[in-house]
């Protein structure tokens, strides 16, 4: 790819890509269904080098000759390849094998990204490609403007082209001439304006397709797009390389790397998100708007609907726009001129005892269907029967949001009540943007953030304007969300790069209100915030930017909120304007270190923050090793045996480091130095369960006092990495994750305070308990039979909503277990009612009065004459549900099974009636029928992911029984489902592989000290 000049077919087709020729009698159909609209998803596309194309011409001059050219039938050149759309020039490479021994499925592995040179190195124009189509369209007669008025204007009707996203510069050939983006022939009023490229990669483009509606039967239609790289792609290195991609209008800039990712080659150019056609009548009705502007106490809400229209005719059109839901209607009389698009707003609805939506940790997020339709009228009446010349489908939420603002910072309320808000930061769900339009990815990873108890999601600055189907995600589970803007401190100014970044204002003005417009329909967008740690704020955001966006916000979005910043600086902080005066911590800390004020926060001269006052703080980050199984997906052998065993001693392995390691190996030795990959593995998760625990239940002890808000960085990662990742690029849990989950998931929550050993309740829920009661008990691990230590019962107390109690007694190390003697204490915390255990929590510690070590657990996993405690799984329950999920592609539907199982884990007394505790037990769920792939190392990786399992590192005393809930989904292409059925007898699992139904599924429990053990379940029609 380097060496050639240009990049001759020989080049490609030395890597087994056949060269296309589409035209003639081979095309694909698209049929425009009930929808009026249809993804290019499934259109055969070729990607072709603008480069070998040029024919000796300047490459950048000859695009509108070769746009003419490729866009007409009969095109064929010899360099063309099979594209991936929606995708990236750099994943439809990758798909056609341009880069010896890399391609979609292990480009993640080892250094192989290092593989594909970089655009700093090739320049530009070496991935600068033309995407071309060619297909029929037909609009199906379900579409309801299927035969939209014959007018003056347009005989029948109008088809569109559609770009949701591109990166970064675009410019379209339509059988053989050149479009421009609707939107600027609106602002010119009509006419043609020749060849315009769009800019920016946050941005909806739309083009007008020529199509002659008196025709009957099929039209053909040939689409040749040009997309261009950024401008100022900038060299490769951490927190944006160096800064150059700022300059860009709008603009993801982790492309060009950060400190926990290694940059994208292509600064991911090319169409990476939704493709699609559309038909419509003379009218356009987009972007809609419910506004909650108040609940009364009798139930009902005041609602307020908004949408815009667009008339693409070349006459008035005058009518109503009527809104429909389940519970109530309303509409509008409009007059809207030709080529006029204007936002069409009806106040004052009344929905009768409103059902309302709320994030998941208080109640459940219902959504209501609202559809609206113009009906064609004159102010005296309607005409032609009240024809409909445009309807608009769209879910929606009923929710208030307010806010509070003290010296600490923001309080944020849904239908007011104060929500205590607990997430993660997010990056992308994948580094080549591969999943923009995966209903089931996006689906699956705030469903990850749901089960961890989060209800709030920060889409962060360095990364992208999330997607919808990201939204609808959001919106349908529950889960709160920030959307900042695309300016980070790190290249806009504050650290490096230039304050007056980036260079086109217009360009990024321009995307950030067509991004607000896309999604702010979605009731689980909570608020807006310019931009990530700007400081100063007289500088940053730059002030006509900053009042174009207060503008954009106010006027298309009012009922949510704009912070200028997440991070200013704690000399001058001030909360109306910026979320926090500091943030941080980014590295693995003690476990009394988390339960003091502002844990392992410094001030700039290295002196403690612990008496800074912070109340929603942006960014706390810790470490991240996925598991063993995952880590052979992405690092190979050699690595593998080199793992950092004795850092900082001696060197990192390579492959590590191009990972982006980050050191904890005093949390991983603490169990015990370990002597291979999988001890080090597994000993990782140990850590990671207890810092993450550890780490949310320190900061939510200070609820109110003055902790508002904590969102961990980061809780996902596009690609695998060794920091700050909750769950791994695979949707693999790591014992981060379940340590998350268990500090977080219960509304009412008991816990021991780490640094003085005292137990707290916090009360996260709007409801007041009465008469709770604490139990404490303690078990030693490193005996035979676990026996008790200690037994407490603390109580009754009152907890009143959202409040904390804290400092209710301390607990003592037991007597009869001397402060150097290496023991291990299980201590289990019980929070009760008269009736119910309401939360149970459980911690390993060794004496209070030393650091933590654990290492003489190792004595359970390594010496043999330590027998080893048996486990027994059995599946008690099972449950099958199934409901439509649309389809990533945006045509038809498939249909998304929930399978539960309910799962009993015992460990087996032996003969004597007495065993060691399992430790450290740990469920996973395997497909057995088959295996999905093979490891680099040959073995095979049948693990069900993603799947929901209730917990996970946990204890299981002799002769106890704990109880697990495991959930997975399966997607079917037709209604007729599938049902479960559970082998509750049967104790062998199959030992060979099959294919097709039934499929066995294998609940798999293992451990520290134990050997896994399994029962399973098998799916028939």
């Amino acid at each position: 790819f380097l060496l050639p000049p240009t990049l001759l077919p020989s080049t490609l087709s030395s890597a087994g890509a056949t060269p296309l020729r589409l035209g003639g009698a081979t095309k694909d159909q698209i049929l425009i269904g009930k929808g009026c609209s249809s993804s290019l998803a499934r259109a055969t596309w070729i990607a072709c080098p603008h480069e070998a194309l040029s024919e000796g011409d300047d490459a950048v001059d000859a695009a509108a000759s070769v746009g003419k050219r490729m866009s007409r039938s009969g095109f064929s050149a010899p360099s063309c390849i099979p594209a991936r759309v929606p995708g990236t020039v750099l994943a439809t490479l990758l798909q056609n094998g341009t880069f010896p021994g890399v391609d979609l499925a292990n480009v993640y592995f080892e250094d192989n990204l290092a593989r594909i040179p970089d655009i700093n190195v090739t320049g530009a124009l070496r991935w600068t490609f033309w995407f071309r189509t060619s297909f029929e369209v037909a609009v199906d007669p379900s579409c309801s403007v299927s035969s939209p008025k014959k007018t003056g204007g347009n005989a029948g009707g109008f088809l569109r082209l559609n770009f949701r996203s591109i990166n970064y510069e675009l410019e379209v050939y339509i059988n053989g001439n050149s479009v421009a983006p609707a939107h600027l022939l609106r602002q010119k009023g009509g006419g043609s304006l020749g060849a315009q490229r769009a800019t920016g990669m946050y941005h909806r483009f739309s083009y007008p397709v020529p199509v002659d509606w008196s025709r009957d039967g099929t039209q053909e239609i040939t689409v040749a797009a040009l997309f261009m790289p950024p401008k100022y792609h900038g060299s490769p290195g951490g927190q944006g390389g160096d800064h150059e991609i700022a300059k860009n209008g709008a603009e993801m800039q982790f492309g060009a790397g950060w400190d926990w990712i290694q940059a994208t080659p292509d600064r991911n150019t090319g169409p990476w998100d939704e493709v699609s056609v559309s038909a419509s009548g003379p009218l356009i009705l987009s972007d809609p708007l419910v506004k909650t502007t108040s609940i009364e106490n009798s139930g009902d809400a005041t609602l307020e609907f908004s949408l815009f229209v667009e008339n693409l005719d070349k006459e008035v059109v005058s009518g109503e726009i009527v809104i429909e839901t389940e519970s109530t209607s309303a509409s509008l009389f409009i007059v809207i001129r030709p080529g006029e698009k204007k936002e069409a707003v009806i106040p004052n609805v009344n929905l009768a005892n409103a059902t309302l939506w709320w994030p998941h940790t208080h109640g459940e997020p219902h959504l209501y269907a609202a559809t609206a339709k113009f009906v064609e009228t004159h102010e005296n009446g309607p005409t032609k029967a009240g024809a409909v010349l445009a309807t608009l489908e769209w879910p929606f939420g009923v929710a208030t949001v307010e806010y509070e603002v003290n010296n600490a910072g923001r309080i944020f309320k849904v239908n007011g009540q104060k929500i205590f808000l607990q997430g993660g930061n997010w990056i992308a769900t994948d580094q080549l943007l591969r999943y923009s339009t995966d209903s089931s990815r996006y689906y699956a990873e705030v469903r990850a953030h749901k089960e961890m108890g989060f209800n709030m999601i920060r889409v962060w600055g360095g990364g992208i304007a999330e997607r919808p189907k990201f939204y609808e995600a959001c919106d349908r589970l529950g889960v709160l969300v920030m959307q900042e803007f695309w300016m980070t401190g790190d290249n806009n100014g504050r650290w490096a790069g230039n304050y007056s970044w980036p260079l086109n204002h217009n360009t990024y003005l321009e995307s950030a209100l067509d991004t607000i417009l896309m999604i702010r329909r979605h009731v689980s967008l909570l608020f807006w915030n310019a931009g990530n740690e700007l400081y100063p704020l007289s500088k940053s955001p730059p002030s006509d930017i900053l009042l174009k966006l207060q503008e954009y916000v106010t006027k298309y979005h009012s009922n949510r909120l704009l912070v200028m910043s997440s991070m200013t600086n704690y000399t001058d902080f001030d909360p109306v304007l910026s979320l926090a005066p500091k943030d941080g911590p980014y590295g693995f800390l003690s476990q009394e270190e988390w339960y003091e004020r502002n844990p392992g926060l410094f001030f700039w001269n290295n002196t403690r923050a612990e008496n800074l006052t912070i109340g929603f703080q942006p960014e706390v980050g810790s470490v991240s090793t996925p598991t063993f199984e995952s880590m052979l997906k992405f690092m190979g052998e050699g690595a593998m045996r080199n793992f950092p065993r004795d850092f900082p001693n001696a060197e990192v392995d390579p492959i590590w480091e191009y990972h982006k390691f980050l050191p904890y190996n005093g949390g991983v030795n603490a169990f015990g130095k370990p002597t291979e990959a999988r001890d080090y593995a597994f000993r990782a998760q140990l850590a990671q369960f207890t810092q993450y625990r550890n780490l949310f239940e320190g900061f939510q002890e200070r609820m109110w006092n003055p902790i508002s808000a904590i969102l961990m960085w980061k809780s996902q990662s596009p690609w695998p990495t060794f920091r700050g990742a909750l769950y791994d690029t695979y949707l693999a849990p790591t014992g981060g994750y379940y340590g998350a989950r268990a500090a977080c998931t219960a509304p009412i929550h008991v816990q021991l305070n780490l640094k003085n050993f005292t137990v707290a309740i916090v009360n996260k829920s709007p409801r007041e308990f009465k008469r709770l009661f604490v139990s404490v008990n303690a078990f030693d691990l490193l005996s035979s039979g676990a026996p008790q230590k200690q037994s407490i019962r603390l109580g009754p107390f009152e907890v009143p909503a959202n409040s904390v109690l804290s400092d209710i007694r301390g607990i003592e190390w037991p007597n009869d277990l001397r402060a150097g003697m290496r023991s291990v204490l299980l201590w289990r915390l019980a929070l009760e009612d008269n009736t119910t255990v309401l939360d149970i929590n459980e911690y390993w510690q060794s004496h209070f009065d030393a650091p933590q070590n654990y290492s003489s657990l190792a004595r359970l996993r390594e010496d043999p004459g330590v027998p080893k405690p048996k486990l027994n799984i059995t599946i008690l329950d099972q449950d099958y549900e199934s409901w439509d999920f649309p389809e990533a592609s945006g045509e038809g539907e498939e249909y998304m099974s929930k399978m539960k199982l309910k799962v009993q884990i015992q460990t087996v007394l032996d003969k004597n009636g007495e065993n060691y505790a399992a430790f450290g037990v740990r469920i996973t769920l395997r497909n057995v029928s088959f295996s999905e792939g093979l490891h680099a190392h040959g073995s095979s990786d049948d693990r069900v992911l993603p799947s929901w399992i209730s917990a996970s590192y946990f204890t299981v005393l002799p002769g106890e029984t704990k109880v697990v809930m495991v959930e997975f989904a399966m997607l079917e292409t037709s209604k007729a489902g599938r049902s479960l059925i559970a082998a509750r007898k049967r104790t062998k699992c199959p030992t060979t592989a099959t294919r097709g139904l039934p499929q066995h599924y294998a609940v798999e429990a293992d451990g520290w000290n134990t050997e896994p053990v399994r029962a399973c379940a098998q799916i028939v029609m």
